[in-house]
């Protein structure tokens, strides 16, 4: 997997856009720092080509781990461990509807989606591949994510969706853009549709 060109660190609509410090800000890296994907939450989720109604409604991607939303049967430190070089695929089911949020219990890879609302806590949790959020992502402490973090995608089913909070005053947030992580968590998806799309970013909104 070879190395790609700077791209944008960060992909939001207008409306609400992103709002931080100027320390905060300035840690954003990219060959655009931010780019505006849309003037409004809804032209944004329409510009993200993920077909997120069949992922949720019809069954469009089979996980290697269906998880309801009270986090039971999430792979431990110990599964990720024990399969080093393992892609799951897991469906986290705490959304759209009734949405409540899910916290990652600890580090792992592959593609996560996650029907409703997210949190990364401390240094307890963090990813390497694709993260797909209905909801919002809640981000507390320091965790890193190497791949690639879309949210807000339930817009596109009409709910409404909460701005995301990456607390900047409290540890060290990495959100970084891994090419190799996302293709290795696409091809270990079990038969789903999606597939990775050359010099894209990590698109989040309504904000990250």
């Amino acid at each position: 997997c070879s190395a790609k060109p700077s791209i944008p660190g960060v992909a939001v609509p207008t409306s609400p856009g992103l709002t931080g410090s100027g320390q905060y800000l300035s840690s954003i890296d990219g060959s655009t720092k931010v780019s505006q994907i849309g003037a409004t939450k809804v032209e944004a989720a329409e510009s993200v080509p993920i077909d997120w109604d069949a992922i949720v409604n019809d069954g469009a991607i089979t996980p290697t781990f269906d998880v309801p939303a009270n986090g039971t049967g999430f792979p431990d430190a110990a599964w990720f461990a024990a399969n080093p070089t393992a892609w799951p695929t897991i469906i986290v089911r705490n959304g759209p509807e009734n949405e409540t949020e899910f916290t990652l219990p600890n580090f792992g890879r592959g593609l996560l989606i996650v029907f409703g609302a997210l949190r990364l806590n401390g240094n307890s949790a963090g990813w390497n591949g694709l993260i797909l959020v209905g909801g919002h992502l809640r981000s507390n402490g320091s965790n890193e994510v190497q791949g690639g973090t879309i949210t807000g995608l339930n817009v596109k089913l009409g709910y409404n969706v909460q701005d995301n909070d990456v607390n900047e005053l409290n540890g060290t947030k990495k959100y970084l853009y891994n090419s190799c992580h996302i293709s290795s968590a696409l091809n270990g998806s079990g038969g789903g549709s999606l597939r990775p799309y050359q010099s894209t970013f990590a698109n989040s909104f309504p904000t990250y």
